[in-house]
């Protein structure tokens, strides 16, 4: 039996942004710009830390210090609705509805 753990809304979500050449920029002022290429995955399913879980650590979320960690509520997740594939004259082929699953590991 499969058991469904509810996200809530106002929870907060950490993503993992690994050290690589072009996913995230520490800009002179000290403010970070994350690529979207931080959140693609290949089977489109992002992989997100619930902060609650990690005692609101985001350090926890980390596999190397150098690793950045990005937090996002689970609302703001929810409320996207742009997400589209196109072919490759630029029509839509396919929408993806966005959302958060809690998967035991």
């Amino acid at each position: 039996m499969i058991s469904i753990i509810p996200v809530d809304d106002v929870e907060t979500l950490y993503r993992r942004i690994r050290h690589v050449e072009g996913l995230y920029v520490v800009q002179a002022d000290r403010t970070v710009k994350v690529s979207s290429a931080a959140f693609s995955d290949p089977l489109f399913r992002p992989s997100v830390d619930r902060a609650e879980l990690f005692h609101n650590d985001p350090k926890k979320t980390q596999r190397d210090p150098s690793d950045g960690v990005v937090s996002i509520v689970a609302r703001d997740v929810r409320s996207i609705d742009t997400v589209v594939q196109n072919d490759k004259a630029g029509k839509i082929i396919q929408a993806f509805d966005v959302d958060i699953e809690h998967v035991l590991s």
